[in-house]
C-alpha cells in the first residue's frame, strides 16, 4: 500500500511511512460492497486510496437517504472515529476501492500531533462540515424542481450516465416524483429531453408549484 497517495502523508519520510504501516492494513472492496454500517463503531481511521464510495443514512420513507459521494484520496468518517462514537451513516463502495485502515489510538498518540498531519486532518473535517451544511440546505430549503435544476447545473451529463432510480435516490425523492417533476419542468421550458439526455435551458423559467 502506498500511503503517500493520501495527501495527509505525502510529506512523511520513509521511516515515518514504515512506522505508520506497522499499525495499518489494506482492504479491497467491489462495487456494491458495504464498508461499514450505520450504528457500528470502529477503532480504525479509514483512508480511501482508490475508487469512490457513497454515504447513506437509513430512512423510513425512502429506505435510505443519499448523503454524499467521496472520491479517493480522502479520509472517511474521521469525525466519529475521532470522537469514538458509532458511524452515523452506512458507507458503500460505488466502484472497486482500496481502503487503508489505521489503528486510530496509536495514530493519535504517534502521528496526530505532527503539524502537517494535524492540519490535513482539520482541513478534512472542515470539508465534511461544509458537505453537511450543503446537505441540510438542500433538504430543508430546495423543492424537487430546485434540486433537479441544481443537479443539472453542477453535473449536466448525469442523466446520460445514471438510471432515473439512482438519480432519484441521490435527490432523496421517489422515482415517481422525479419523473413527474421532469415533465413539469419540460412543460415550463426549463429543461428539454433528447433520448436519455436532459438539458437545462432556463432555470429562471421555473414557476411556483
Amino acid at each position: 500500500m502506498n500511503l503517500r497517495n493520501c495527501g495527509m502523508f505525502e510529506e512523511l519520510g520513509d521511516n515515518e511511512i514504515k512506522e505508520l504501516q506497522e499499525f495499518s492494513f489494506e482492504n479491497s472492496f467491489k462495487a456494491g460492497d458495504t464498508i461499514f454500517m450505520e450504528g457500528e463503531s470502529s477503532k480504525y481511521l479509514h483512508i480511501l486510496l482508490e475508487g469512490s464510495v457513497e454515504l447513506v443514512k437509513a430512512n423510513f420513507k425512502f429506505g435510505e437517504y443519499h448523503l454524499h459521494f467521496i472520491d479517493a484520496p480522502s479520509m472517511i468518517a474521521e469525525l466519529p472515529t475521532f470522537d469514538g462514537i458509532a458511524f452515523p451513516a452506512t458507507c458503500r463502495a460505488t466502484s472497486d476501492v482500496r481502503i487503508v485502515k489505521i489503528e486510530f489510538d496509536i495514530f493519535k498518540t504517534k502521528m496526530l500531533s505532527r503539524q502537517n498531519i494535524s492540519y490535513s486532518f482539520i482541513k478534512s473535517l472542515l470539508q465534511k462540515i461544509k458537505i453537511l451544511e450543503g446537505f441540510i440546505q438542500k433538504e430543508l430549503c430546495l423543492s424537487a424542481e430546485e434540486k433537479i435544476i441544481s443537479m443539472l447545473a453542477d453535473t449536466p451529463a448525469i442523466f446520460e450516465h445514471k438510471k432515473h432510480v439512482d438519480i432519484a435516490k441521490i435527490l432523496n425523492v421517489t422515482p415517481e416524483t422525479l419523473s413527474r417533476t421532469l415533465r413539469r419542468l419540460k412543460e415550463q421550458g426549463v429543461v428539454e429531453f433528447d433520448g436519455r439526455k436532459v438539458y437545462l435551458l432556463n432555470a429562471k423559467g421555473l414557476k411556483p408549484s
